[in-house]
C-alpha cells in the first residue's frame, strides 16, 4: 500500500506548499507577519522536507507540536489537555 499511495504522498506536499504560500501572500497582504506553527508531531524527514521548503520560500516557522500520551490528553476524550497546553504555550513564548 505505501508503494501504491507515494504519488499521493508527493502530492499531498505540493498541495500543502502552495497553501501556506497563498497563506503567506494574504497575510502580509493584509500588513501582518505570517508565521507558520506546526503542532503536529512529525517524522524527521518530513519536517525536514518542510523547513527546507520555509527556508526557501523565507516563511518564519514554529514548530511547537503538543506533547502525547495520556499524561496530555483529556481522559475519555483524546484531546490535549491543561498540561499539554502550557507545554505547548511555553514552546511559543520563547520565540517572542
Amino acid at each position: 500500500m505505501k508503494i501504491k499511495s507515494r504519488k499521493r504522498e508527493k502530492k499531498k506536499f505540493e498541495i500543502s506548499k502552495k497553501i501556506i504560500k497563498e497563506m503567506k501572500i494574504i497575510t502580509e497582504s493584509n500588513g501582518a507577519k505570517f508565521y507558520m506553527l506546526i503542532l503536529n508531531q512529525m517524522p524527521k524527514p518530513q519536517l525536514n522536507n518542510y523547513k527546507n521548503f520555509f527556508v526557501n520560500e523565507n516563511i518564519s516557522s514554529i514548530y511547537c507540536p503538543f506533547p502525547e500520551g495520556s499524561k496530555f490528553t483529556v481522559l475519555g476524550d483524546g484531546h490535549p489537555n491543561e498540561l499539554a497546553h502550557k507545554k505547548v504555550f511555553t514552546c511559543l513564548s520563547s520565540h517572542f
